[in-house]
């Protein structure tokens, strides 16, 4: 059986540079991971661990690898999704903008406008070559709330469900002879106070 827990980053600096930029670890955000990388070196084996490229994931990946000792692979297709108000202000028909402005008000996946099928298709193959790559292994993947997200409704068939995933929270999902279970979702215990 293959594990993989979904770690979102660590808190970024959003208000040093906005949301539409590649924002690295507030100083509360390094701390989370410092707390998390300590918590998985003292609770949980992991054997490979992987992230999105973007600096928020990969501060968060680097601050975990060195409490376990490990380097990080990086996956284009974990990348958080793109600036959305770009996209819908791009899309050329009225009825896309209104379903892409919420698409958890979609229950049908064709509905859906193709640059959101496209991100989510792009996390699950990721998603799928990860865990392929490492049968029966503890894989942690650093990423980001859309990504965990889109991988969870994913998982549960559905579309219109709201997944939240706080900084540095930890969800745990199973591969087991094609058949993916659910462990958990967004546990915190490596922030609890000492």
């Amino acid at each position: 059986m293959t594990q993989i827990l979904l770690v979102r980053h660590a808190e970024p600096d959003w208000e040093r540079t906005g949301r539409d930029c590649d924002p690295s670890l507030t100083e509360l955000g390094q701390e989370q991971a410092m707390r998390l990388g300590a918590w998985l070196k003292s609770h949980q084996s992991v054997d490979v661990l992987s992230s999105s490229p973007l600096l928020r994931a990969r501060q968060t990946a680097q601050i975990i690898g060195s409490f376990l000792n490990m380097s990080t692979e990086y996956h284009d297709g974990l990348r958080d999704w793109p600036d959305w108000s770009r996209v819908i202000a791009g899309l050329k028909h009225p009825h896309e903008r209104k379903v892409f402005a919420d698409p958890f008000a979609v229950t049908q996946r064709d509905s859906l406008p193709r640059v959101y099928t496209d991100f989510v298709d792009k996390i699950h193959r990721t998603l799928n070559n990860v865990v392929c790559g490492n049968p029966d292994r503890t894989i942690l993947i650093v990423s980001h709330g859309s990504v965990i997200g889109q991988i969870f409704l994913n998982l549960t068939g559905s579309h219109n469900m709201p997944v939240c995933s706080d900084f540095t929270g930890v969800s745990r999902i199973f591969w087991d002879e094609k058949l993916w279970a659910i462990g958990y979702l967004n546990r915190l215990d490596h922030l609890q106070s000492c």
